[in-house]
């Protein structure tokens, strides 16, 4: 568009060529969301003095300059994580410690630190090709922050920025489509506990995403929210709404702590409410009746009608047979076997010394 003497380049993508030119322009105005500058874009200015180029532009081309008359640019204005060559050699370039504007009833700045949304009331809502966010693309933004006061994250909002990491504050009850959708970055998300709904493909193709914190409120998740995310896994509340929607959508979740469990299901499989076995030290406590017996020689013998082996050894008696109980048959077999066999060799002796009479 061309404003008088000023022309702002507006758009997602390399720069084209079709666009005002001639002598009565004197700022060029690239807009955030332009990628890319082509050969001869400047060709056909003889009184451009000054030029500003987003952050989001990545590359330009050693040509761009080609036509131009140059020797008017007073100042080309660049963010300074932004790409700038050779064509700008020999030209004033100042390098912009920070940029910032609006967004919905929001404000946005990008400094050295990051991205940061302040204020309180909405963002606006985006399209990541009519009406990209200021943002967009800028795969140099690895920290956003979003201060409480802000109700809600847009419509693609964040769509294809580099950021590792993102904490929802509590002020947010909305997060909008495709709010994070293709930041390949992203690895984990906290999300506030006043957010009630979470946009269709709001959190798809993130693939490094593992893990993301989904409070009791969330009552309402789009359609493909993680498609693509293949290795995330959601933290929710038990019979939460995001542990139905993790089950009918075959996605890996886990419980929350705090709810006084914490279990890890497959896709397709709902955890348990405690290990059926008791653990000792992370691991199952298993005991094998006949060959870990109990070392307490108070514990009962093992009853193989419970489940034990039964074994063709007699017990052991009781250790005191003062107070009462049966005589232990052992002793008497013992003894009676013994007298057997002493009355046997008698008689073998006396039927000997008779034969001898």
């Amino acid at each position: 568009t061309l404003d008088g003497t000023v022309l702002t380049i507006s758009g997602y993508g390399p720069m084209g060529v079709d666009y005002p030119r001639g002598a009565k322009i004197t700022e060029m105005i690239i807009d955030n969301g332009i990628t890319s500058i082509g050969n001869n874009a400047f060709s056909g200015f003889t009184n451009l003095t000054s030029v500003t180029i987003p952050p989001s532009v990545t590359s330009v081309d050693k040509y761009a300059l080609m036509g131009c008359d140059c020797t008017n640019i007073l100042t080309v204005y660049y963010y300074k994580n932004s790409f700038i060559g050779n064509p700008f050699d020999g030209l004033r370039c100042v390098a912009l410690s920070s940029v910032s504007g609006t967004t919905g009833d929001c404000t946005w700045t990008l400094d050295d630190t990051g991205l940061t949304i302040s204020g309180n009331g909405t963002m606006g809502n985006y399209d990541n090709l009519n009406s990209p966010a200021p943002w967009q693309s800028c795969q140099g933004i690895t920290n956003v922050t979003i201060s409480n006061g802000v109700t809600n994250i847009g419509n693609y909002a964040f769509w294809c920025v580099g950021l590792t990491s993102i904490a929802i504050p509590d002020s947010v009850t909305s997060i909008g489509d495709y709010a994070f959708f293709d930041c390949e970055e992203l690895t984990s998300v906290t999300i506030g506990n006043s957010v009630t709904s979470i946009g269709s493909n709001a959190f798809a193709l993130c693939e490094k995403l593992t893990s993301i914190t989904i409070p009791s409120t969330v009552t309402s998740i789009g359609e493909s929210a993680f498609n693509g995310s293949k290795n995330v896994t959601l933290w929710c509340h038990k019979n939460a709404y995001a542990e139905t929607y993790a089950q009918q959508n075959e996605i890996s979740y886990s419980y929350i702590k705090d709810t006084g469990t914490s279990a890890t299901a497959k896709p397709t499989e709902k955890p348990t409410d405690a290990p059926t076995q008791p653990t000792q030290g992370g691991q199952p406590a298993v005991t094998d009746p006949v060959t870990q017996p109990a070392t307490d020689p108070s514990a009962a013998p093992t009853d193989p009608t419970q489940g034990g082996e039964p074994t063709n050894a007699p017990t052991d008696p009781p250790a005191d047979q003062s107070k009462g109980g049966s005589i232990p048959w052992v002793p008497i077999v013992v003894a009676g076997a013994m007298a057997a066999s002493t009355i046997g060799l008698g008689i073998a002796v006396l039927v000997l010394r008779k034969r001898n009479f």
